[in-house]
């Protein structure tokens, strides 16, 4: 887990790096960047004004091209599309299930904890239990500048943190990259 700014700076200082993406997970969520703290629920509001709610363990935010870069299959919403604006949020199947039964839950809106307004664009195949990534929820990045700060102001100001990775450049070589980066940090 690093600040989520790194890579960015990262991705725009060297050549060899082709893409970025990055990954908060829900443990990290933070009130003041994330608008929630790691305790996540979900509210639904049925057409008659009921509303369901659900806790979630498995929430995170991710970078607009998050199901590119790792070629997730999504059974519903285009792939370049889905998280590119502020607001999104792309469902696993369960999830989508559990919220929305067997109707199409493209352009439904979900409340992060009653009071942020997430459109969901997409919905993912559920992951396999093998998989590194844990997540049924991914909420987009965009529209949150914050994200993209190196390092905090101060010791007590949160910043982003989470996981970076990045695709080097076909024909690039990765130790070099590394090499370099290890150069730049003995200097500062």
């Amino acid at each position: 887990v690093n600040f989520c700014g790194v890579a960015k700076q990262i991705a725009d200082e060297y050549n060899d790096v082709e893409e970025l993406t990055r990954f908060v997970p829900q443990g990290g969520f933070l009130k003041p960047l994330h608008g929630t703290g790691d305790k996540v629920f979900i509210a639904v509001y049925e057409r008659d004004s009921s509303k369901h709610f659900f806790r979630e363990a498995n929430a995170a935010f991710v970078d607009p091209n998050f199901f590119q870069f790792f070629s997730f299959p999504l059974v519903k919403g285009d792939v370049s599309e889905v998280l590119k604006q502020p607001g999104t949020v792309v469902l696993s199947q369960a999830v989508s299930t559990k919220y929305f039964g067997a109707r199409d839950p493209l352009n439904s809106i979900i409340y992060l904890n009653d009071s942020l307004p997430l459109k969901v664009t997409g919905v993912f195949d559920d992951l396999p239990r093998n998989t590194y990534f844990r997540f049924d929820l991914a909420i987009s990045t965009a529209g949150h500048d914050k994200i993209d700060d190196r390092f905090p102001a101060s010791f007590d100001q949160p910043t982003w943190m989470g996981e970076n990775f990045i695709r080097v450049r076909k024909g690039a070589s990765f130790a070099n990259l590394e090499q370099q980066i290890d150069a730049r940090r003995k200097i500062l």
